[in-house]
């Protein structure tokens, strides 16, 4: 129970962090997504089930508050904690240097799959634009 109160409170203080603190800290309208920071770590240092949970309740309070739809910002991070959990049982926690390859490919996907469901689907058909515009100074931005 007490596990669950920590889980809780953390998910809402990286909440609150993402759309209250970074916003101020936006360089051409692009901020740091702390919430794959935090879904990346945490399933890195717990495991999938924990990445999973914790991403997809994160996910979840983004759509509440600020997504069109209910459930891409859930499947997306719930997927994101999922398959960086995997990485719970192969590699070493001593390597500083592995965690920010996976942090900035999971923003890479998360960005990648918001542009194919977000964008691609209504015609916009500028995959160069958004890939030098967004999609890699978010990673960039992220990781740092």
């Amino acid at each position: 129970m007490k596990r669950a109160g920590i889980i809780a409170f953390l998910i809402l203080l990286i909440y609150f962090l993402q759309t209250t603190v970074f916003t101020w800290s936006a360089i051409n309208g692009i901020k740091p997504n702390f919430i794959i920071v935090a879904v990346t770590l945490i399933a890195f240092l717990r495991g999938e089930y924990y990445g999973l949970v914790f991403g997809a309740f994160l996910g979840l309070l983004v759509d509440l508050f600020f997504g069109r739809a209910i459930g891409l910002n859930f499947f997306l991070y719930g997927c994101i904690g999922l398959l960086t959990g995997k990485t719970y049982y192969v590699f070493s926690k001593e390597n500083f240097m592995f965690p920010l390859l996976i942090i900035g490919l999971a923003d890479i996907g998360y960005n990648l799959c918001v542009y194919i469901i977000g964008y691609l689907f209504r015609g916009d058909l500028n995959f160069i634009y958004f890939l030098g515009r967004i999609i890699l100074p978010d990673m960039i931005y992220t990781i740092l």
